[in-house]
């Protein structure tokens, strides 16, 4: 078999994508497949060091800290090269570039096409000079576009493939965990290792294995480790990798009391990471996701306020009295944080964020879009977005004008909270429950009148009322047999 793979990055580029391609070429050369590489050039790079069967595109530098070159469209060796030959199968491991180019010599030569979605493209929407709500929505439909002229689309883990699905692709997605040389990690000397680094065997080797990158969060990395290092003579800690924020770790170790302690061995070739691994006792690494979590806070936190307007709605026809009201609605907003959070926690720790046995929608909500979204704060800071802020001043007075002409105008319309509901998610369920009660009410206004129209109201409320209480009778019927049960919206 006859495979052409192409990709925006490559070895001597250090990776995970590069990592990915190297292995996936020499585990199909070891199978006996013919294996071509087309990838770019890293600037001044001496072309003489690839073997026959990778071939480079010319490039141009990125203005921006990327572990990625431009490739120019057109190289003469590499049109002479698909010319001259015939591929079973082409393997493409970008939606652009490089990639892009492969789809066309695929659909030109009519030949399968399959493609591997390393990453959520639309991470790196923030690094464009254009808005980034539009980028995003670009990135989405190209790869969804590109994905579906693909006869296979392949992933590493599911909780991408299930996005992908959603997000409309229709072409078949199959799992491919990332190629690992299992080999390299059986009988590995740590002896060279700590040896070089002047440790005895008494001294305990804490160790970082990564791109030193901003999503890394080293500082706070490197916080807990000089407590430890302070705390504990008879430990080290090694950095094993290179990246943007190099310097700064380096000038932030300087200060620290155990800096002699501290060891940077930087970019180290991937077949000479294992050593390393073997000699760390403790691998370590540094996220915020425990603040993460508490995005649902932020995103779900507006939800409440009609629940609690209504409990006080129903308080005040009851006779009961705010303060009472007041108190039981602080002890129930307390016990549910932490009911909430715990059972959140709880969850992901036990099941994986990513394969969780809970709904798609929950397990995308708590477990994937939010560390995306770290990721994107983390990796892309930015400044104040002026669209976003734009679109909340036009928003709230858009909302404020439909609320002062309602209040003219008793015929007005256009209501304002329908306003503010039809730009949120919530919509997509709940248009044609709101669509046929409209039609019921005008219906029964036009011509039964204001008389009928307050002795059906009950009638509803009932509805209301009927579906809220057999719903939880079902979902506690479904507690005590393991069952999944009746659900309420947003299932």
């Amino acid at each position: 078999m006859r495979v052409g793979i192409f990709t925006n990055t490559y070895h001597p580029t250090v990776n995970g994508v590069a990592n990915c391609v190297a292995a996936y070429r020499e585990g199909l050369t070891d199978r006996g497949a013919e294996v071509t590489v087309f990838a770019p050039a890293p600037p001044k790079y001496d072309r003489s060091n690839d073997p026959d069967n990778v071939l480079r595109f010319p490039t141009l530098p990125v203005p921006m800290d990327l572990d990625y070159s431009i490739a120019m469209p057109y190289s003469g060796s590499v049109l002479k090269a698909l010319q001259r030959m015939q591929f079973d199968i082409i393997h493409t491991q970008h939606p652009v570039w490089v990639g892009a180019w492969g789809a066309w010599y695929a659909r030109w030569n009519d030949t399968p096409l399959v493609t591997t979605v390393h990453t959520e493209y639309e991470l790196f929407a923030p690094m464009v000079p254009l808005p980034t709500p539009l980028v995003e929505m670009y990135l989405g439909v190209r790869v969804t576009s590109y994905c579906n002229k693909c006869q296979m689309v392949t992933t590493a883990v599911e909780s991408t493939r299930r996005r992908l699905i959603e997000q409309g692709i229709t072409t078949p997605v199959e799992i491919l965990p990332n190629p690992i040389r299992v080999a390299e990690f059986a009988q590995v000397d740590s002896t060279a290792v700590r040896r070089r680094l002047g440790l005895d065997d008494d001294t305990v080797l804490i160790g970082f294995v990564g791109r030193l990158s901003p999503e890394k969060n080293l500082d706070v990395l490197l916080q807990a480790v000089s407590t430890v290092l302070r705390q504990a003579p008879n430990t080290t800690f090694v950095v094993v990798g290179d990246g943007p924020e190099m310097a700064s770790a380096k000038r932030r170790v300087a200060h620290l009391s155990a800096a002699e302690r501290v060891f940077f061995v930087g970019a180290v070739p991937y077949p000479q990471i294992p050593p390393y691994q073997a000699a760390i006792d403790i691998m370590v690494t540094a996220s915020l996701a425990v603040v993460a979590t508490f995005r649902w806070f932020n995103e779900y936190c507006d939800e409440r306020a009609p629940q609690i307007l209504g409990g006080y709605k129903l308080g005040q026809a009851g006779g009961i009295e705010r303060k009472q009201l007041r108190a039981a609605f602080i002890v129930a907003i307390v016990v549910s944080i932490v009911w909430c959070a715990w059972t959140h926690l709880d969850i992901f720790y036990r099941h994986g964020a990513a394969m969780a046995t809970t709904g798609d929608w929950y397990t995308l909500e708590g477990g994937q879009w939010l560390w995306n979204r770290l990721q994107t704060w983390l990796e892309f800071p930015e400044g104040p977005d002026l669209w976003e802020i734009g679109g909340y001043l036009s928003g709230g007075a858009a909302a404020l004008l439909l609320t002062k002409i309602r209040w003219a105008s008793a015929t007005w319309p256009l209501h304002p909270l329908g306003y503010a509901l039809a730009f949120t998610n919530s919509t997509e369920f709940t248009w044609l429950p709101f669509l046929i009660g409209w039609l019921i009410k005008s219906t029964i206004l036009r011509y039964g009148g204001f008389k009928v129209y307050r002795r059906v109201v009950p009638f509803f409320i009932g509805l209301i009322i009927g579906d809220l209480v057999t719903g939880g009778l079902w979902g506690l019927y479904g507690v005590i047999i393991g069952e999944r049960m009746y659900m309420f919206f947003p299932h």
